[in-house]
């Protein structure tokens, strides 16, 4: 688990889902800094295209963090459907490493079902841990620390899972995972931590061609 702590303040966290939601490939355009947004951090543009026909959402991306460990209520998230609609808004995207309480829950839960104009997406720390787990870079940009013990923690898992897959290319893999924990910082060299990078990138790549082309066979 992340150990938040790591954050120096509250900007951090919001660089931080920036960088995460960037990394979708979303456009992100941020509404000044720290806190004092008034609830409106962030605005996500998602753009989806299909075969007929583009289509555009829009996110208002609500910050909310804690050091303390507090769960967050109603008097923290609140006007979410009026604040959404005011920046012409699609949907509603809450980006914090807080417990909800349980009326806030249901609250945002009713907006769903409410309002069919207005969609809910929530990133608690679990969902955070879990797409920073994705993008080992950030994750060790942002939680030094944490990373290193997800590294250590889980090489006997990298090791063994590539074993038993018994594929070169995921052994390459977790091999190049392994390395790139042991670097303290993203900085300590640059030039190798872009080419750890580059190298997991085509592994990856080359992996999941592979396993498309395994897909196609069976259904052949």
């Amino acid at each position: 688990m992340i150990n938040f702590s790591e954050l120096a303040d509250y900007e951090k966290f919001e660089d931080l889902c920036e960088e995460l939601l960037s990394s979708k490939g979303l456009q992100v355009r941020r509404l000044g800094r720290g806190p004092g947004q008034l609830g409106k951090d962030i605005l996500v543009e998602e753009s989806v295209v299909g075969s007929l026909s583009d289509q555009r959402k829009i996110w208002m991306v609500e910050v909310k963090f804690t050091k303390s460990g507090r769960t967050i209520t109603e008097k923290d998230i609140f006007n979410v459907t009026d604040r959404v609609r005011s920046q012409k808004a699609n949907g509603y995207f809450l980006f914090t490493n807080a417990r909800l309480s349980v009326n806030l829950e249901k609250t945002l839960n009713s907006i769903k079902d409410s309002c069919q104009d207005i969609n809910v997406i929530i990133w608690n720390d679990i969902r955070i841990s879990k797409e920073l787990q994705k993008d080992p870079n950030l994750y060790r940009k942002y939680f030094p620390d944490s990373y290193k013990k997800f590294i250590c923690d889980n090489r006997s898992y990298f090791i063994a899972h590539s074993r038993k897959n018994k594929s070169p290319l995921t052994f390459i893999l977790a091999s190049l995972r392994l390395l790139g924990g042991l670097y303290g910082k993203p900085s300590s060299d640059i030039a190798i931590n872009n080419t750890i990078r580059g190298i997991e990138t085509v592994t990856l790549s080359i992996i999941e061609d592979i396993d498309n082309f395994c897909h196609y066979i069976d259904d052949e």
